[in-house]
C-alpha cells in the first residue's frame, strides 16, 4: 500500500552506494557501459553478471579508486548506440560505445573521456541508433552533406 517501507533490493556494505540502475532487455542489449568521475570506462558482457535475489550482496563492477574516481553512470548498451559524456567544464563528447574496450567485470577500464586534471565527468546519456538512424542527413553552412566530398 501506499505507507508500506518496501522490501530491500540490496544488502550494502559499510561504505557502499548503489551507483546507478540499468534496465536490461536480453533480446536487445548486449553490454553493461560504466564510466567513472576521471574519465575511464569500459564495456562488460551481460553474461558476466549472474542474477541475484532481493537482499543479495551485488557485484564488483568497475575498480575505483585515485586513479578512476567513483562511478559517474551505469547503462545498458547494444550495436549502434552512442555515448555522451560531459565534465563539469563544459567538455563534451560523443563516440560510439563499440569504440570503447569490451573487458571482464571487476577491472579498472581504459580511458574514455580525457580530461584537465582538475575537471571531471559530470553527466552520461547514451543515444541509441533508432534516434539517430532516421534522421535526414543535414547539410552544414556550406551546403555540404554528411559523407559527402567535393
Amino acid at each position: 500500500g501506499r505507507t508500506a517501507r518496501g522490501v530491500i533490493g540490496i544488502d550494502l556494505r559499510e561504505g557502499d552506494a548503489v551507483a546507478g540502475v540499468a534496465a536490461i532487455d536480453e533480446a536487445y542489449h548486449n553490454w553493461v557501459l560504466t564510466v567513472t568521475e576521471n574519465g575511464y570506462g569500459k564495456r562488460s558482457d551481460l553474461d558476466e553478471y549472474r542474477l541475484q535475489s532481493r537482499n543479495g550482496k551485488g557485484l564488483i563492477d568497475i575498480k575505483t579508486g585515485d586513479r578512476n574516481g567513483e562511478v559517474v553512470a551505469i547503462e545498458a548498451v547494444t550495436h549502434g548506440d552512442h555515448l555522451i559524456a560531459m565534465s563539469g567544464e563544459g567538455q563534451i563528447m560523443r563516440t560510439r560505445v563499440e569504440e570503447i574496450s569490451t573487458v571482464s567485470r571487476n577491472t579498472k577500464g581504459v580511458i574514455v573521456m580525457n580530461l584537465d586534471p582538475d575537471d571531471e565527468v559530470a553527466s552520461v546519456d547514451i543515444v541509441p541508433e533508432s534516434a539517430y538512424s532516421d534522421a535526414e542527413p543535414v547539410a552544414d553552412d556550406a551546403g555540404i552533406v554528411d559523407g559527402d566530398s567535393e
